[in-house]
C-alpha cells in the first residue's frame, strides 16, 4: 500500500499559496492536515470543450491526470468546432466517495505564459455515483458549491494553486472556468487550459476569523489650504501648487493628492522645478496659480474651478517667449484617488482591438502592491460611496522620439502608493489617476500653419449612485464620464449612429465603375423600400479617379468620371434625400499615388502648394496595387495645414453643390497615426463639419464613429477587430459602431453585396439587416445604465436585455437573448416585434416610436405584448417588406394589449397603427437617361417587348430581364442631346448554349462611331454565345458569364431606340444594367486599310475596353487606366528595383506612353490578366490578322501576349490558348532604355471558336509593370492554310529539381466542325531545352490522344520550356494541321557544399494557409509570386520564404547538412499577425517559438544543429487568435551542408556490332559515347582509341590497307573504327574485340573500355556436302539478388538446336531457380547437312547458389560451397586448365571428358562435356573474354 503524503498548513500558509482570490470558506487559523488523493485512482470524466488540432498532442482532459506538467488540457479555440466560449467546465471522478474533501490543486499550463489559466473559478462537488459516467455526468446538478474566487494575474507566476474549503462529501469534482488569463500581460482568454489536477482530504478544520477592514486614508489639512465650492461639491486645494487634496460631496470624501505639495512639472520630458510667482488668486469656486518654470523663460497659469458638480483643472496660459514648451505633464498630480477601504477600485482602459485580450486593467486597491503603474485612454474610479467621472485632452505626441507617459491614445496614468491612514500608526494603499502628458505644440507645428493645441485640461465629476442601481461602483464613474463627454461636445454625427441600421460599401476599382453613382442611387432606393426607410450609411469606396486606391490625396476635383463624375455624385446625393441615406467616401491621408494631382516629392519647392501631398523622401513604398503608392510626410502634411486645406476644398465643393448636409462622412483608410495626430486632425475636421470613420477601431478614438474591421466579420484578423474595452463600450455604446460581438449588446455588421471583396449576394445583405443589425440598433437607442456580463444590461430608456453567456463568436447572432421594452418582451429566440421611430428613434419607454418591425426567422405564428403607446391600439395595418416596397397584408387586430402575427420564414414585416405613409415613385434610373436600367421595378413597364421576355430574380436576389424561347426582344426609346455616345447592356447567353443576340441602336441620324459595326444598315453588336467568365470581383455579375455588349453611335438629338433582340432559339438570354454615357472615338492618325479596331485609351467609357478581366483572376486585379503626372509617372523617377527596394531611378517604365492615358498593369497577379471578347473585337473565322500595340515593360519574361479561342462542347464552355508570345523588355528612356516599342504578331483564325487576344503575367519581379497603348487589329484577309481545331495540353510539375526525371502527360482535344471523320497521319512531339532528355513512354491513345513522357532535367539545368506539338490530317480533306502549346518548368538546385538558401532548394511537401508559399518574398495574396520583399523588424531580406499560418514546408536534406539558420518573424506588412514557428527534424522538434511571435514583439533568431537530419520541416501555427494577417517569414533561411562533389562520370562506349565474311576484310562503324541513360553524348575532347589486351591470334598492323592476312587487325585511333580479317576458325562465330578510349581530364588520364563484335558468317555451303558446325556455348547469368532468378541465354548456331533438361529450347533467356542444376545439350538439327566438328562441346550444366538471406531449393548439393565469383557476373562454361595449352589452330586431337566449374559470390556452378581439342577450348576461352574471372574448376 503506498504511503500517504500529508500536508499541514496554517491558514496564513494556505492563503499564501492561493493565486489571489480566496475560496468562499477558507481554512481556519488552526492546523489543517491535507492528505492527497492518489491521482492514479482518479478518472477524467467529461469536459465541455477539447481542442483537437491546434495544440498538437495536447488538448484532452486526460492530460490533467497524467502526472506530466508539460502536457495540458485545452479547450477549443474560438475558430474551432465546439464550445469556444466561457464558461468552460470539466468533471473529475475521485475514484471513490470521500467525506472530507478540502482542497483542489490546479497546476497551470507551463508553456505560453500559462495562457488559458483560470481567473474566475467555481469548484463544485457531486455525490451521485453517476458522476463517473460520461454520458450522465454532464447533466447532473452539483451537490454543493465548494469554492468560488478569482485568481489575480501575477503574470509569469505558473506555480501550483491550492483552493482550500470546508470539508465536504464528494465522489466527483467539477471545475468551472468563468474567465481565464491570456499569455500576454493584462490579457484575457476565451479558452481554458490546465496542466495537472489534484485533490486532498482535510482534517482539523476551523472556520476563520473575518479579515480586518482596510483603514481609511488620512486627508491632509494644511493650514493654508484653499477650499472652493459650487454649492454642492467642494474641493480642498494646496496653496503652493495647483493640486487637489480631496473632494467632498454629500458628507462623503474622496481623496485626490494626499501627499506633499508638488514642486515640479515635466516639460518636453525633462523635470523642472516651479515656484509661485505670487499667491494663488481665489474666488468661491476657483483658484488660479501662476508658476515660474526654472531653467527656461516660461510661466504657466493654472486655474482650478468648480461648476455644476465638475472640477476643471486647466492651463489657461503659457508665457513662453522663447518657444521652449512643446509638451507638458505634471507627474504625481493625482487629480483623483481612492483608498483600499470601502472596496476602492480603479480601472484604466486602452483602445485594444484584440478579441482575445482584455484591455481593461482593474485594480482592487487593497490588493495592490506599492509602485504599480498603468495607463490608458479612459479611466474609472470608485469606492462604495463615491465615484469619479474623468475627461482630459492629454495625449502623447507620437512624432516625438522622447518617452512620454504612454504612446498612442494615453489620457490617464494610474499609480499606487502607500499613504498614511487615518488610524494612528497605520498605512493604507491608495490608487491615483493623473492626466498623461499634454501636447502644447505638436511636432513641427511651430514652423507650420495650424498653430498650437487647445489649452491642457482635465475634468473630474464626483457622483454617488448616479445610475440608480442602489450601489456605487465603476458604472457610476463611467456614467459620470459619459456626462462630462457630452458636456465637452461629442463628435459630429454621434446622435445618428443609433439610427444607421445599414452601412454599405458600393465598390469601384481598376477603372471598372461597376457601381456607378446612379446605380448606387437605385440600390439606395431599393434598400429603403425593402426596409421601410431604415437609416443607411453609404460608404463610397472608389469615388476618386480610377476607383479604390487611386489618386489618394486628391479629395476634391478628381472624381471617378467612369462612375459618373461629380455631376452624377451630386445627383445621387440629392436623389437619396427622401430615402434616409447619407454618404461618405473612402479616403487616405497616409499614402499617395503618382496620378494624384497633389502628389509631390518636395524636391522642387516651386511646385509645392498649400494643397500638395508631399511624400517622405527618400520615398517609402506603401500599398502597391494598381500603382505604387508612397507614404506622405504626414507630420508635415498636418503641421503645414495642407491636409486640412485639401479636405476644406472638398467640403466647399460639396457645400456649393448643396449636398454637404448628407455627404459629410470621411472614412480613413490605413490611418496608422496614434496620439496627437488623430486628435488634432480629427478636431480640425470636426470644425469643417465632417463625420469620421476609420479602418481600425483604435484610430481617431475621439471622433471615429465607425470601424470597418470591427463591422466586417470576414475582414481582418481576431487581433484587429472592434474595441474590446467594457468600460469604453459602457460609456460610448450608443455613439459609435466600433465594437466586438457581445452576448448582451450584439454588434452591427456590414455584409456586402456591392462588390467589396467580391461579395455580391443581396440576399445575405438583407438578412443581416434583419437578423443582426436592427436588434443591435434597437439596443443603441439609449445609453447603457447598468451592465453585468452573463446576466443583464439595462438602458436609460427602460430597455433591458438578458443572456447567461459570457462570450459570443463573431458570426453568432445571439438569439438566446431576451429583450424587453416597457415591460414587454420585444425580442426572444431571434424573432422580434421591435418598436421603431423613423426620425427620432423610440425615445423613452412610453414613446415606442411610430411603427413596429416583425421578423421571425423560422416563420409561423407568435404572440406579443405590445409596448408603449401601442398597447392602446386595437388594430394594425400589416405590410410585408419586399424589394419593391411594402405589400399590404391587411389588418391585424390586437386584444388586451397583445397581438398574434403569422409570418413567412426570414421575411420582414412592418406594422402601423394607421395606414402607412404613401411610397413615392422611386423613379428608377433617375438622372441616367434610361428608365429602370437595372429592372429594379421587377417589371418591364419601362420597356417595349416582343416575344417571350420577363423579369426574374437571380440567385443573388437581384432582378434581371430574361429572354426565353423564340425570337424576342426588349427595347426602350430615349432622347439624348446631340452628340456621340456609348450605350450598353450586360448580356449572358445561357452558358454552353448558342443563340444570336443583337444589341442595337436606331433612330433618325444614328450612325456608328469609333470601331462600331453595322449589320443590315443598323448600328449593331452581335454575339452568339457567352464564353468569357466575368472575373471582375467588384461586379454584381462576378463569376457569371455576363459581359458588357456595347454600341457606340452618333445621335442628332432625336429619339433613339436601344434594343436587345434574341433570334430564334431555346438558349436563355439574360440582360441587366443598361447604361449610356458620352463618348469620344479614338483618333487614329495611322489608320491602315486593314484596320478593324483601334483604341488609344484616351476616352474609355468604362473598364479597359477592349479588354475584360482575365479568366484566371480571382478579383484582385492590378490593372487600370493610368493618368500622366510627370515626372512621377515616368521612367527614371524613384521606383522598385528587382529586390523590391525603392531606389532613385528605379522606375523602369512610363505609366503613360502617349497622350494623357495608357493602360497600366502593375505587378500583376500570375495568369491571364486581360482578354478580349467578341463583343469588343470580333475575329472572323479563317482570316489572317495582325495585332499590334505600343508598350513598355520593365523586364523580359514578365508578360506574354496570348491568343486563344472559346467554343462549346457537349453544352460546356471550353477555352484554350492557341499560342503565347513573350513581350520583350522595353524600358523607358528615363533609365536609358529604348523607350516605347511596338509589339506585333500575326495569326490565322480557325473555323471553330471565338478567338480572343489577351495578356498573361508570367514573372514575379518587383516593379514589373506593363504599359499598353494604341492597340490595333488588322484583318489581312482570308488565309490559305488553317490552324488545327484542337486544344493541346501539357500537364507537368511547375517546379522540378536539377537531375530529376519527371513525368509529363499530354493530350489534345479535337473539335473539328461538323462530322469530320477520323484523325489521321497523327504525329506528336515533346521538345525540351538542349541537354534535357525526353523519352516517349506511351503512344497516343483515346479520343484525346493522351500520352506519357519522361523528361529529365540535367544537373545544372535552368528553367526550361516544354513544347508539345501535334500535327494531323482529317480524312475528308487531307490537309495537314498543326497545333502546339508550351509550358514553363522551374528548375530548383540541389543541395550544394556550403551555404544553401532554402528558397533555392526544392521542397517535397507544401501546406499554406493563404495562397502558395513564396520564395524570396512574403506570402502576398492568393496568386504565386504576388508577395512583396521580405521585411522583418524593419530590415529587408533578399532571401527567404514567405508563408502564412497554418503552414508546413518539408525539405529532403539526405543527412548532408549540419546547421540551419533563419530569422523567423511576422512580416512588417502585417500589423496584427501572431504566429509560432517550429523546426522539426526527422520527426523531432528542434525549435519552437518560446512565445507567440508578433511584429511588435520581434522575431525568433534560429541557429540549429541539424547534423544528419534527412527530413527538415518548417512549420508555422497561429498564435492562438486565428490566422488572420498571419504572414510568417523565414527570412534569410539557409542550411550549411557538407556535400562531396561527385567526380564527373565518364561516358560509356556503346558496343559496336559489324558483319564479316570469312576471307573478307570488314570495317566496323565508329563507336559512340553514351551517358548512364544510354543517350548519345558528344565525345570527350582529345579522345584516342586503341585495343585492350589484344591476344596473340590477332596481328596488329599500322594501317587499314595493311589488313591482308587472316588475323590482321587495325584500329583508327581518331575514329575508333576497327578493320579486321577474320581467322578461318572464326567462320560462323561472333568475335569480340576489346577496345578502349582514352583522354586527359585534369591531371589524370581517363580510360573507357569498349567492345567491337564481328559476326562472322559461316563458310559457304556446298550443295550435298555435310557442313561441320561448332555450337556456340550458352551463357548463364546470376543476378546475385533474391528478387531476380538466374537465367541461361540460348544462342543461335546454324544447323544446331538446343535442349534444356531434355526439352527443346528457343533462342533467348530461360530462368531457373536458385539451387537447381540444369543441363543444356546441343544437337544437330539436320544430320543430312550438318555434323559437329571434332572436339566440339555439346553439353553444359549450370547451377546458381542462392545469395545470403534467400531461401534455398531443397536438395541443393552445393549450397554450402564457398566461391570466389562476384554477384551479377555473366559466364560461359570453359575448358579445364592444362599444363601444356595448345596454340590456337594447332590442335587436331579429338577426345571427350567432363569439366566442372564452380563459382561462389555469383553463386553460379557449371559443368560441361568437352572434347580433347585444347585448341578449341582455348579459342572458347578467348571468345568468352572478360566474362571469365576468378573461377575454380573441378573435374
Amino acid at each position: 500500500m503506498p504511503l500517504k503524503h500529508k500536508t499541514i498548513l496554517t491558514v496564513s500558509a494556505a492563503l499564501s499559496l492561493a493565486f489571489g482570490g480566496l475560496a468562499t470558506a477558507p481554512i481556519a487559523a488552526a492546523e489543517a492536515v491535507f492528505t492527497p488523493i492518489p491521482q492514479a485512482q482518479m478518472k477524467a470524466v467529461w469536459t465541455d470543450s477539447v481542442e483537437t488540432g491546434g495544440e498538437g498532442a495536447n488538448g484532452s482532459l486526460e492530460k490533467v491526470l497524467d502526472g506530466d506538467t508539460k502536457s495540458y488540457w485545452h479547450t477549443v479555440w474560438y475558430q474551432g468546432t465546439g464550445n469556444n466560449e466561457m464558461p468552460h467546465k470539466f468533471i473529475i471522478d475521485l475514484g471513490k466517495e470521500v467525506s472530507d474533501l478540502g482542497r483542489v490543486t490546479l497546476t497551470p499550463r507551463q508553456s505560453s505564459n500559462g495562457s488559458g489559466r483560470a481567473r474566475e473559478y467555481q469548484i463544485v462537488s457531486y455525490t451521485d455515483a453517476n458522476c463517473a459516467d460520461k454520458s450522465k455526468a454532464k447533466d447532473l446538478v452539483p451537490a454543493k458549491t465548494l469554492a468560488t474566487g478569482e485568481f489575480e494575474e501575477n503574470h509569469g507566476d505558473l506555480s501550483v494553486k491550492n483552493i482550500d474549503f470546508a470539508p465536504a462529501a464528494a465522489r466527483c469534482v467539477g471545475v468551472i472556468y468563468k474567465s481565464a488569463w491570456g499569455g500576454q500581460a493584462g490579457s484575457s482568454e476565451t479558452v481554458g487550459s490546465l496542466a495537472e489536477f489534484n485533490a486532498a482530504t482535510v482534517s482539523g478544520y476551523q472556520p476563520p476569523a473575518p479579515p480586518a477592514a482596510e483603514p481609511e486614508v488620512k486627508i491632509p489639512n494644511p493650514a493654508d489650504k484653499i477650499t472652493i465650492t459650487d454649492g454642492s461639491l467642494s474641493a480642498d486645494l494646496q496653496a503652493g501648487f495647483p493640486q487637489v487634496i480631496a473632494y467632498h460631496l454629500q458628507g462623503k470624501t474622496l481623496p485626490a493628492n494626499v501627499g506633499s505639495v508638488l514642486k515640479q512639472v515635466r516639460i518636453n520630458e525633462q523635470m523642472r522645478t516651479v515656484s509661485l510667482v505670487s499667491a494663488a488668486t481665489k474666488t468661491a469656486d476657483s483658484a488660479t496659480y501662476k508658476l515660474k518654470v526654472s531653467g527656461i523663460e516660461a510661466t504657466l497659469t493654472v486655474k482650478i474651478s468648480l461648476a455644476k458638480g465638475n472640477l476643471r483643472w486647466e492651463v489657461t496660459a503659457i508665457d513662453d517667449p522663447k518657444n521652449q514648451v512643446d509638451r507638458l505633464a505634471v507627474p504625481g498630480l493625482n487629480l483623483v484617488s481612492v483608498a483600499g477601504a470601502k472596496d476602492g477600485a480603479l480601472t484604466v482602459a486602452s483602445d485594444g482591438t484584440n478579441r482575445t485580450e482584455n484591455p481593461d486593467i482593474t485594480w482592487k486597491i487593497a490588493k495592490q502592491k506599492i509602485g504599480m503603474r498603468a495607463s490608458g485612454y479612459m479611466a474609472a474610479l470608485s469606492n462604495s460611496e463615491l465615484a469619479a467621472g474623468l475627461v482630459s485632452n492629454a495625449i502623447s505626441d507620437d512624432y516625438a522620439t522622447s518617452v512620454q507617459d504612454g504612446r498612442e491614445a494615453t489620457r490617464w496614468v494610474a499609480t499606487t502608493a502607500q499613504e498614511e491612514a487615518d488610524t494612528a500608526g497605520k498605512t493604507t494603499m491608495v490608487g491615483s489617476l493623473t492626466p498623461a502628458s499634454w501636447v502644447i505644440w505638436g511636432t513641427n507645428t511651430r514652423s507650420g500653419k495650424i498653430g498650437k493645441d487647445p489649452n491642457p485640461f482635465a475634468q473630474i465629476r464626483i457622483v454617488s449612485d448616479v445610475n440608480g442601481d442602489s450601489a456605487v461602483d465603476w458604472q457610476d464613474s463611467a456614467t459620470a464620464t459619459r456626462a462630462l463627454m457630452v458636456e465637452n461636445k461629442l463628435p459630429n454625427g454621434y446622435g445618428d449612429t443609433k439610427n444607421r441600421v445599414i452601412t454599405r460599401i458600393p465598390f469601384n476599382i481598376v477603372s471598372q465603375a461597376t457601381h456607378p453613382f446612379l446605380r448606387t442611387l437605385d440600390d439606395t432606393k431599393r434598400i429603403s423600400l425593402e426596409t421601410d426607410n431604415l437609416g443607411q450609411h453609404v460608404l463610397l469606396k472608389g469615388y476618386q479617379a480610377e476607383g479604390h486606391d487611386s489618386a489618394q490625396g486628391d479629395y476634391a476635383g478628381h472624381y471617378n468620371e467612369r462612375a459618373g463624375g461629380f455631376t452624377d455624385l451630386v445627383a445621387m446625393s440629392k436623389g437619396a434625400k427622401d430615402y434616409n441615406a447619407d454618404f461618405g467616401v473612402h479616403i487616405n491621408a497616409t499614402e499617395s499615388y503618382s496620378e494624384a494631382k497633389c502628389f509631390n516629392d518636395g524636391t522642387n519647392p516651386a511646385t509645392v502648394t498649400d494643397e500638395s501631398c508631399v511624400i517622405k523622401m527618400p520615398p517609402q513604398a506603401a500599398w502597391g496595387w494598381m500603382n505604387q503608392a508612397y507614404y506622405m510626410d504626414d507630420n508635415a502634411d498636418l503641421a503645414q495645414g495642407r491636409v486640412i486645406k485639401r479636405f476644406q476644398k472638398f467640403r466647399d465643393e460639396l457645400t456649393k453643390a448643396g449636398i454637404a448636409d448628407r455627404f459629410d462622412w470621411l472614412y480613413f483608410d490605413v490611418f496608422y497615426g496614434k496620439g496627437w495626430r488623430p486628435q488634432r486632425l480629427g478636431a480640425e475636421l470636426q470644425k469643417q463639419g465632417w463625420e469620421i470613420g476609420s479602418e481600425w477601431a483604435w484610430a481617431f478614438p475621439d471622433t471615429s464613429l465607425w470601424s470597418h474591421w470591427a463591422n466586417d466579420e470576414k475582414y481582418g484578423g481576431q487581433a484587429q477587430k472592434g474595441l474590446n474595452s467594457t468600460l469604453i463600450r459602457f460609456v460610448e455604446n450608443s455613439w459609435r459602431d466600433s465594437w466586438n460581438p457581445n452576448p448582451l449588446l450584439g454588434n452591427a455588421n456590414v455584409v456586402e453585396f456591392e462588390g467589396w471583396t467580391g461579395h455580391t449576394d443581396y440576399g445575405k445583405f438583407i438578412n443581416n439587416v434583419w437578423q443582426r443589425n436592427l436588434p443591435t440598433k434597437f439596443l443603441q437607442q439609449s445609453d447603457i445604465k447598468t451592465y453585468q456580463l452573463g446576466q443583464k444590461a439595462t438602458f436609460t430608456n427602460g430597455t433591458e436585455v438578458t443572456s447567461t453567456r459570457a462570450n459570443i463568436g463573431g458570426t453568432d447572432l445571439g438569439t438566446d437573448r431576451v429583450i424587453t421594452y416597457d415591460g414587454a418582451t420585444v425580442y426572444t429566440g431571434g424573432k422580434y416585434l421591435l418598436p421603431w421611430g423613423e426620425k427620432d428613434g423610440i425615445g423613452a419607454a412610453k414613446s415606442a416610436g411610430d411603427k413596429l418591425y416583425h421578423y421571425n426567422p423560422a416563420g409561423g405564428t407568435s404572440t406579443w405584448t405590445l409596448p408603449g403607446h401601442f398597447k392602446s391600439v386595437g388594430s394594425f395595418h400589416l405590410y410585408e417588406l419586399t424589394a419593391t416596397g411594402r405589400v399590404d397584408k391587411g389588418t391585424v387586430n390586437a386584444s388586451g394589449g397583445s397581438i398574434s402575427l403569422s409570418a413567412k420564414a426570414n421575411t420582414a414585416y412592418v406594422l402601423y397603427p394607421q395606414s402607412a405613409p404613401n411610397q413615392a415613385d422611386p423613379n428608377w434610373g433617375q438622372g441616367s437617361g434610361i428608365k429602370d436600367p437595372g429592372f429594379f421595378s421587377g417589371t418591364l413597364k419601362s420597356y417595349d417587348t416582343s416575344g417571350n421576355v420577363s423579369v426574374e430574380t437571380s440567385n443573388r436576389a437581384n432582378f434581371q430581364a430574361l429572354i426565353g424561347e423564340g425570337a424576342s426582344s426588349l427595347s426602350q426609346t430615349l432622347t439624348l442631346p446631340k452628340g456621340d455616345y456609348s450605350m450598353w447592356a450586360w448580356v449572358e447567353v445561357q452558358p454552353g448554349q448558342e443563340r444570336q443576340v443583337d444589341v442595337s441602336i436606331s433612330g433618325n441620324g444614328v450612325k456608328a462611331v469609333g470601331n462600331q459595326k453595322t449589320i443590315a444598315g443598323k448600328v449593331t453588336t452581335r454575339i452568339t454565345k457567352s464564353t468569357a467568365p466575368n472575373k471582375t470581383a467588384s461586379d454584381e455579375k462576378f463569376q457569371t458569364y455576363f459581359q458588357r455588349v456595347r454600341v457606340t453611335f452618333h445621335s442628332e438629338g432625336d429619339p433613339v431606340t436601344f434594343q436587345v433582340a434574341a433570334a430564334e432559339g431555346t438558349a436563355k438570354v439574360r440582360v441587366d444594367d443598361l447604361r449610356v454615357v458620352k463618348y469620344t472615338a479614338p483618333v487614329d492618325n495611322e489608320k491602315t486599310a486593314q484596320t478593324v479596331f483601334f483604341d488609344d485609351f484616351e476616352d474609355v467609357d468604362t473598364g479597359y475596353w477592349p479588354f475584360v478581366t482575365g479568366a484566371t483572376q480571382g478579383g484582385d486585379a492590378r490593372t487600370q487606366l493610368a493618368e500622366r503626372h510627370s515626372p512621377y509617372s515616368d521612367a527614371g523617377w524613384w521606383g522598385k528595383n528587382k529586390q523590391g527596394q525603392v531606389v532613385a531611378h528605379g522606375k523602369q517604365s512610363d505609366n503613360v506612353l502617349a497622350g494623357k492615358w495608357s493602360l497600366l498593369a502593375h505587378e500583376e497577379n500570375a495568369g491571364q490578366i486581360l482578354r478580349t471578347i467578341p463583343a469588343a473585337i470580333k475575329f472572323e473565322p479563317g482570316h489572317n490578322y495582325r495585332v499590334s500595340f505600343a508598350y513598355q515593360q520593365a523586364y523580359a519574361g514578365e508578360y506574354q501576349f496570348s491568343l486563344g479561342r472559346d467554343w462549346l462542347v457537349d453544352s460546356q464552355v471550353k477555352s484554350s490558348t492557341v499560342q503565347t508570345k513573350d513581350i520583350p523588355e522595353a524600358k523607358g528612356k528615363g533609365v536609358g532604355g529604348k523607350g516605347t516599342q511596338i509589339f506585333s504578331t500575326e495569326f490565322v483564325t480557325s473555323t471553330v471558336g471565338d478567338y480572343w487576344i489577351g495578356i498573361n503575367k508570367v514573372g514575379g519581379l518587383p516593379g514589373s509593370d506593363l504599359t499598353l497603348d494604341n492597340i490595333r487589329v488588322e484583318d489581312l484577309g482570308k488565309a490559305e492554310v488553317l490552324p488545327g481545331n484542337a486544344d493541346p495540353a501539357i500537364q507537368a510539375a511547375q517546379t522540378v529539381s536539377e537531375g530529376q526525371t519527371f513525368t509529363v502527360q499530354t493530350n489534345t482535344e479535337f473539335f473539328e466542325p461538323g462530322n469530320p471523320g477520323k484523325i489521321t497521319n497523327l504525329k506528336t512531339t515533346l521538345s525540351a531545352p538542349d541537354g534535357w532528355k525526353v523519352t516517349k513512354k506511351s503512344e497516343p491513345s483515346g479520343d484525346n490522344i493522351a500520352q506519357n513522357w519522361e523528361v529529365k532535367a540535367p544537373q545544372g539545368a535552368t528553367d526550361g520550356l516544354l513544347t508539345y506539338k501535334v500535327s494531323y490530317q482529317v480524312d475528308f480533306d487531307g490537309t495537314t494541321r498543326e497545333v502546339s502549346v508550351a509550358r514553363k518548368v522551374k528548375v530548383l538546385r540541389s543541395v550544394r557544399d556550403g551555404v544553401n538558401y532554402l528558397s533555392d532548394l526544392p521542397w517535397s511537401n507544401e501546406e499554406n494557409g493563404w495562397g502558395p508559399v513564396e520564395r524570396d518574398q512574403e506570402n502576398g495574396e492568393q496568386g504565386r509570386g504576388d508577395g512583396t520583399p521580405i521585411k522583418v523588424g524593419g530590415k529587408e531580406y533578399p532571401k527567404g520564404i514567405g508563408a502564412h499560418a497554418p503552414s508546413s514546408i518539408t525539405f529532403d536534406l539526405a543527412g548532408k547538412c549540419t546547421r540551419m539558420n533563419a530569422i523567423a518573424g511576422v512580416d512588417d506588412t502585417q500589423q496584427n499577425g501572431s504566429v509560432k514557428f517550429m523546426v522539426i527534424g526527422d520527426g523531432k522538434t528542434l525549435f519552437e517559438s518560446p512565445q507567440v511571435v508578433t511584429k511588435a514583439g520581434g522575431a525568433n533568431k534560429i541557429d540549429l544543429d541539424i547534423t544528419g537530419v534527412k527530413s527538415l520541416i518548417l512549420k508555422v501555427t497561429d498564435g492562438g487568435n486565428g490566422v488572420g494577417n498571419d504572414h510568417a517569414d523565414w527570412a534569410d533561411a539557409k542550411v550549411t551542408c557538407k556535400v562531396e562533389t561527385p567526380a564527373a562520370q565518364p561516358p560509356s562506349l556503346k558496343e559496336v556490332v559489324a558483319e564479316a565474311k570469312p576471307g573478307t576484310v570488314a570495317t566496323s562503324d565508329a563507336p559512340t559515347f553514351v551517358d548512364e541513360d544510354g543517350d548519345t553524348v558528344t565525345p570527350p575532347a582529345g579522345v584516342k582509341f586503341s585495343f585492350a589486351n589484344l591476344d596473340s591470334q590477332r596481328h596488329l598492323v599500322q594501317s587499314r590497307e595493311a589488313v591482308k592476312t587472316n588475323g590482321d587487325i587495325y584500329i583508327d585511333s581518331a575514329a575508333g573504327q576497327v578493320t579486321y580479317l577474320p581467322l578461318a576458325a572464326e567462320a560462323g562465330k561472333s568475335v569480340k574485340i576489346s577496345i578502349q578510349a582514352s583522354y586527359v581530364q585534369g591531371d589524370e588520364t581517363v580510360t573507357i573500355p569498349g567492345t567491337v563484335t564481328f559476326n562472322v558468317a559461316a563458310n559457304e555451303e556446298t550443295p550435298g556436302k555435310i557442313t561441320e558446325v561448332t555450337p556456340i556455348a550458352p551463357v548463364a547469368t546470376d543476378p546475385g539478388i533474391c528478387e531476380k532468378k538466374p537465367f541461361v541465354e540460348i544462342p543461335v548456331t546454324k544447323g544446331v538446336k538446343y535442349l534444356i533438361d531434355g526439352k527443346e529450347a528457343a533462342a533467348g533467356k530461360h530462368e531457373y531457380a536458385y539451387g537447381k542444376q540444369i543441363t543444356v545439350t546441343a544437337k544437330v538439327s539436320d544430320t543430312s547437312s550438318y555434323r559437329f566438328a571434332a572436339g566440339a562441346v555439346t553439353k553444359w550444366t549450370f547451377q546458381a547458389m542462392a545469395p545470403e538471406g534467400c531461401e534455398v531449393t531443397p536438395g541443393n548439393p552445393d549450397k554450402d560451397k564457398p566461391g570466389t565469383g562476384k554477384p551479377g557476373t555473366t559466364d560461359r562454361p570453359v575448358a579445364p586448365p592444362t599444363d601444356n595449352p595448345a596454340k590456337p589452330g594447332n590442335s587436331d586431337k579429338a577426345g571427350t571428358g567432363n569439366k566442372t566449374a564452380n563459382s561462389r559470390g555469383g553463386n553460379l556452378t557449371r559443368t560441361g562435356a568437352y572434347g580433347g581439342a585444347f585448341a578449341l577450348a582455348a579459342l572458347i576461352l578467348i571468345v568468352a573474354g572478360s566474362r571469365i574471372r576468378n573461377r575454380r574448376l573441378e573435374s
